[in-house]
């Protein structure tokens, strides 16, 4: 399993935007200077998926000394909950304020080979279960006609007075990850953007997590 700062890495040289990150020491110290806040803050680990249920993340940085207190916190809550887990460092990490959360993943079926999922991010996920499968590598067209089995598709649309979402950049982004997981179908195991961000018409997607993990490579005799 990566950690998220080389997850991201790989959802970008996959041409799916992601979030301007720095990845810090445990002690950040001089080596946040220059940091453009306010910042969201996480532990990197190979070891944690789900680090908001510990305590991992603060949002709303908003200078140098909450950052360094934040760092505090987050280590001590992942020292006390995983106290083996590996801590590759912090990750500060733009905030997105106008996104609507989505989430794609990758599952490589042993069956049907890498299957694409999308649905409504944030606390829509396990509340409506609202997704849409197709197996890679698939065409713009047909990431489109995913996006409109998703019974949540109207709030894409804008609703409640929110602008239109930038759908285009979207199903784009779900081709792009479609050929990603096809290129790299024999090693990758699962990928999970979450969330992926749909910001206003014409603003693209950016993703603000992922987590990849891979299949060990196999010796050559």
């Amino acid at each position: 399993m990566l950690n998220e700062a080389d997850s991201k890495s790989l959802v970008a040289a996959a041409q799916v935007p992601v979030t301007r990150d720095r990845l810090l020491p445990l002690n950040p110290g001089g080596a946040a200077a220059g940091l453009r806040y306010p910042v969201a803050l996480k532990i990197v680990s190979p070891d944690i998926t789900h680090k908001t249920d510990i305590g991992a993340v603060q949002l709303g940085i908003a200078d140098a000394g909450a950052l360094a207190i934040a760092g505090q916190t987050i280590v001590a809550n992942v020292r006390k909950a995983l106290p083996g887990a590996q801590l590759d460092g912090l990750l500060a990490s733009e905030m997105i304020h106008d996104g609507i959360e989505m989430i794609v993943g990758v599952v490589n079926d042993e069956a049907f080979g890498p299957v694409i999922a999308v649905g409504l991010g944030g606390v829509y996920t396990e509340i409506l279960h609202d997704v849409a499968y197709r197996i890679a590598p698939f065409c713009l067209a047909e990431a489109h006609a995913m996006l409109e089995e998703l019974k949540g598709r109207a709030l894409l649309n804008g609703a409640r007075g929110l602008p239109p979402r930038d759908v285009d950049a979207l199903a784009q982004a779900l081709v792009q990850m479609a050929a990603l997981a096809w290129a790299l179908r024999g090693r990758l195991q699962e990928l999970d953007i979450n969330p992926l961000l749909v910001r206003p018409h014409g603003q693209g997607v950016i993703a603000a997590d992922a987590l990849v993990v891979l299949r060990p490579e196999t010796k050559k005799q």
